[in-house]
């Protein structure tokens, strides 16, 4: 977090193009530990039945600030410039950790901080490559990423580029889809512990909530490349960020269910790694094709499509827990 923070701090004092990539890449390598570090504890802290509503909790979270941020950082570009924009955000980040540290602690007593310690260190992860269900994950989740990145990167501009809206009234209208991402995640996590509490396994109904809702999201952003108005757009939008995170808490979930207690961060972190490798695409080409078609028609397709192809690989490759 101090990481990121120092980074959004130095993103506001940049003199050229290449120390804006340095600093990205520090924004970048201080997010990376937040998910897969955040899982692991709540894998540590709560029993199987009890970790959707938690896990649900702390996804929402990431959307939460998606949702608060386009028309407050909006509000302060347009009153105060972009320098004291991100300044501001690295800031109150500073502030946040510093409050975070000392009231966090961990569930885990000493004694068994030592045997895990010892069991993380003899793992070899190409071993875990081995297994189908990573593979399954790390495909999966490729296509969840691969869709939220594509509108975090883009829904103001396809607001402003394909509906002619201003730069502030996008600022307002581009938090209501990521509003509804959080709803999505907190209903995902409800759901998982309601179906795990009467009786569901815990890998299969979780399983079918990422598939259900990688599927419905794929017909989504298929239908915004139909929307006639700025309002349908923004709620079909909205209605893809609801099922990708809907989809994507249930699979956070499922790794920490399908693995064993001392790799749980291991895990998220490969299916992490692949699916943002993947996903850092998304943008790039989104651009590309624009730049040459002058339409995002393209574009949305081709990310239905790869949401559809994610919910398959999970469909066809998680069948058991890592063993």
């Amino acid at each position: 977090m101090l990481l990121w923070s120092f980074a959004q701090v130095a993103t506001g004092m940049v003199s050229g193009f290449a120390s804006l990539i340095a600093t990205r890449i520090g924004l970048g390598a201080g997010e990376a530990p937040f998910l897969p570090g955040g899982f692991k504890a709540i894998h540590d802290w709560y029993e199987t039945r009890e970790r959707g509503v938690p896990t649900g909790i702390l996804n929402a979270s990431t959307t939460l600030g998606q949702a608060f941020a386009p028309p407050l950082l909006t509000l302060l570009l347009l009153s105060y410039g972009w320098r004291p924009m991100f300044i501001s955000i690295g800031l109150l980040g500073v502030v946040v950790a510093l409050a975070w540290y000392p009231v966090y602690r961990d569930s885990v007593v000493p004694s068994e901080k030592c045997s895990v310690a010892q069991s993380v260190s003899r793992v070899a992860w190409r071993d875990l490559f081995r297994h189908r269900t990573i593979w399954g994950m790390m495909l999966g989740f490729s296509g969840v990423n691969y869709t939220a990145w594509l509108y975090l990167a883009w829904l103001p501009g396809y607001l402003e580029a394909a509906h002619h809206l201003s730069l502030r009234t996008t600022g307002w209208l581009a938090a209501i889809p990521f509003l509804m991402g959080s709803v999505g995640m907190l209903i995902s996590g409800f759901t998982a512990d309601t179906l795990v509490r009467r009786g569901a396994n815990p890998l299969k109904s979780r399983k079918l909530l990422i598939v259900s809702g990688m599927i419905c999201s794929a017909a989504c952003t298929f239908a915004v490349t139909h929307a006639a108005s700025s309002g349908a757009a923004v709620g079909i939008i909205g209605m893809a960020l609801f099922f990708i995170h809907f989809a994507g808490t249930s699979a956070w979930g499922l790794v920490q269910v399908a693995s064993p207690s001392h790799l749980v961060g291991s895990v998220g972190a490969l299916q992490n790694f692949c699916s943002f490798l993947f996903a850092s695409v998304a943008p790039v080409l989104t651009g590309w094709i624009l730049d040459r078609t002058h339409s995002f028609q393209i574009a949305l397709v081709i990310c239905a499509c790869v949401t559809f192809l994610g919910a398959m690989a999970y469909l066809s490759l998680v069948q058991k827990p890592i063993e």
